[in-house]
């Protein structure tokens, strides 16, 4: 009995659960109530059944700087027939017949004005002025920036040494052209430094074009020297410097007069029997030496500017042998010594020539000829043999004198 009370009750709950009627269609179903909206906004923005909000809107007079125009509002309460309108610059540019939100872009620049409004009332209006914003501040990496500098390193170093290589043989062109140093030269090197420094970021390969330059021009060796010109005159000395340049010309001046000649004046240059050149030192000073005897020895021709030298080599000649003067005031009194000898010989020899003479008129027994043609043959026979001695004595006397000019 008691074993079979379990599953009786298993068995009566069974029954009692099924039997149960289903109510489901009896029950009515649940309906949720409807939302109640309400809409919170500005008294402004409310025309009727018609609400709108504004999220974004340009400000009245605003100055915007951007590429665009962004409108963004909320609109309740419109129909077809109760639309809301934006008017952009006076024309409808957005009809809006059902609610929701919307968001506007126009691309715009310039001064514009937007109107949002219905057919009653303007809820909002604006007059603004828009520009492209500027552009944005460069940005570039570390390393890029490294390589970047690093280039333009290299580049300014080759440009530099190239100015360098080519300003150097132009100082040494401007000296052969000058031939001496003068400062003028200088002018163009002082340009080039000067349009270098004031616009150094084009034209920096001048700095080191016109420093390469003057100092080439400087340390350069002149192609012209100084030509001291020593006149001799009666009673005193006078003395010419030329430059002359080792095209025979004498270089008288320098500057912007003598731009058709290269800024530069000149004359040729002719000297004449120079055949003893002298070295003059003195005042630190080195220079060529020429000797002229008289003023008269140096000419100019008026219309080529050519200038004529005549040089005095004896002059030279004395000057610059040792003893020369000596020598000639010995020799001088040793002819004057061998005149005074020469004449008492040559009275010697004329008294001898007549004492030969009347020798042989005694040896010829001229004054005993009886015949004419006995005298003839003893007149020709005297006159040869005191021809003879005649001769002997011109030769004597002219070894006399060879002697005394040597």
């Amino acid at each position: 009995m008691n074993k079979s009370k379990p599953w009786i009750a298993v068995m009566f709950l069974f029954l009692a659960v099924f039997s149960i009627p289903s109510v489901k269609g009896d029950v009515p179903e649940y309906q949720a109530p409807e939302p109640r909206v309400e809409i919170i906004t500005r008294p402004e923005w409310i025309s009727g059944q018609v609400a709108i909000h504004v999220f974004t809107y340009p400000g009245d007079g605003a100055k915007l700087e951007q590429n665009s125009v962004i409108v963004q509002v909320a609109v309740w309460g419109v129909e077809s027939d109760r639309p809301v309108y934006l008017f952009l610059d006076g024309e409808e540019a957005v009809r809006i017949e059902t609610p929701g939100y919307y968001r506007y872009e126009w691309q715009l620049t310039g001064s514009h004005h937007l109107t949002f409004r219905d057919d009653y009332m303007i809820f909002k209006t604006a007059e603004f002025s828009i520009a492209p914003p500027p552009p944005a501040p460069p940005s570039v990496y570390v390393s890029y920036m490294e390589e970047q500098l690093e280039n333009q390193r290299i580049q300014v170093f080759t440009v530099m040494l190239i100015a360098t290589l080519v300003g150097t043989p132009t100082g040494g062109y401007l000296k052969r052209k000058t031939k001496v140093f003068t400062e003028w030269a200088l002018v163009p090197y002082g340009v080039c430094l000067l349009a270098g420094c004031m616009r150094l970021d084009q034209f920096y390969p001048l700095i080191p074009l016109g420093v390469s330059g003057a100092i080439s021009y400087i340390l350069a060796g002149g192609y012209a020297g100084e030509t001291l010109v020593i006149v001799a005159e009666e009673g005193q000395l006078v003395s010419h410097i030329y430059t002359m340049d080792d095209e025979d010309h004498i270089v008288q001046g320098f500057g912007p007069r003598y731009w058709r000649t290269g800024f530069i004046d000149r004359a040729k240059i002719e000297l004449i029997d120079h055949r003893y050149p002298i070295e003059f030192k003195g005042f630190g000073r080195k220079l060529s030496c020429i000797l002229v005897a008289g003023e008269k020895n140096i000419e100019t021709d008026s219309v080529t500017g050519k200038i004529s030298v005549k040089c005095s080599p004896a002059l030279a000649k004395a000057l610059t042998k040792r003893g020369v003067i000596e020598k000639l005031e010995q020799k001088l009194a040793d002819i004057n010594y061998r005149s005074i000898f020469m004449e008492r010989a040559l009275n010697g020899v004329v008294s001898s020539i007549i004492m030969d003479l009347e020798s042989l008129m005694g040896e010829m027994k001229i004054d005993q000829i009886s015949s004419v043609s006995e005298a003839r043959v003893r007149v020709e026979e005297a006159s040869k043999k005191i021809k003879e001695q005649f001769l002997e004595a011109e030769n004597l006397i002219k070894v006399e004198e060879n002697e005394l000019v040597g």
